[in-house]
């Protein structure tokens, strides 16, 4: 992922007006803006994290190479709507639509995720990358706490939509997947 922050691709193995059709990136705590993009505009970008997270870009204006700084550090660039998919993002979603299920009212108009999880804005389908036993595939070589504690929020929370006979909400993933975006038309 440093190599994605630090433009090799786009900067340092292309030239200023090249551009790739598909731009692949695999990291461990990145994500999409963090890093210039350097496909054609309206061309894909995917994003695989290892920690369990997904985002796929379509660079809409072709201004992946631009960036602004940000207030404190870094700097983001101009890749247009990252659609991301993550336990975290899901489980926030998931209670925030909970919550409204069961009290008719929500907390403000940005709901976590709103106009960006990849299963409003384009076909996306989340299925297990392990199977029904991957947490004893991943004990001792992963740490498994934040899936086990994700499905006991998730169970405590359906126990109480249970409870007021409120109708089900659709559950966010507790395990690891594989997130499979499209089929996408490309320009």
């Amino acid at each position: 992922c440093l190599d994605h922050a630090m433009g090799e691709l786009c900067d340092k193995e292309l030239k200023p007006w090249e551009r790739v059709d598909v731009q692949l990136i695999v990291s461990a705590g990145m994500n999409i803006a963090s890093g210039p993009v350097c496909t054609r505009p309206g061309g894909p970008v995917f994003l695989a994290d290892g920690f369990a997270r997904t985002e796929m870009s379509f660079n809409a204006f072709g201004r992946g190479r631009q960036s602004a700084p940000m207030p404190r550090k870094g700097r983001r660039f101009d890749v247009g709507i990252d659609y991301g998919a993550d336990v975290m993002v899901s489980m926030q979603q998931w209670l925030g639509e909970s919550i409204y299920k069961l009290t008719g009212t929500g907390f403000g108009t940005r709901f976590p995720g709103v106009g960006t999880m990849p299963g409003e804005a384009m076909p996306f389908k989340q299925i297990s990358a392990l199977g029904d036993d991957w947490l004893q595939q991943l004990q001792g070589f992963y740490h498994t706490g934040s899936y086990l504690e994700a499905a006991s929020a998730q169970k405590a929370l359906d126990s109480a939509l249970a409870a007021a006979g409120v109708g089900d909400v659709a559950k966010p993933k507790v395990f690891p997947t594989i997130d499979i975006y499209g089929p996408l038309t490309l320009q």
